[in-house]
């Protein structure tokens, strides 16, 4: 019973991290993998450290046009 709700927390947790990341413009599904792999608490860790990835100012340009 522990055992499971062990295991159950370390995927939500490495979930969320994925969620995280992605919410900072980085790919969730990696980061996720990454948790699950090594721990959720240095997924996010390391998420946390990482500049929020920003578009480039080309697709930025690109997408300004489009809106128009």
């Amino acid at each position: 019973m522990i055992a499971t709700l062990a295991i159950a927390s370390w995927f939500l947790t490495s979930a969320g991290v994925g969620l995280f990341a992605n919410a900072l413009g980085r790919t969730g599904v990696a980061w996720t993998v990454f948790s699950i792999l090594f721990s959720p608490s240095l997924g996010l860790i390391i998420v946390a450290l990482l500049d929020k990835k920003v578009p480039s100012l080309k697709l930025q340009e690109l997408h300004a046009q489009h809106l128009s």
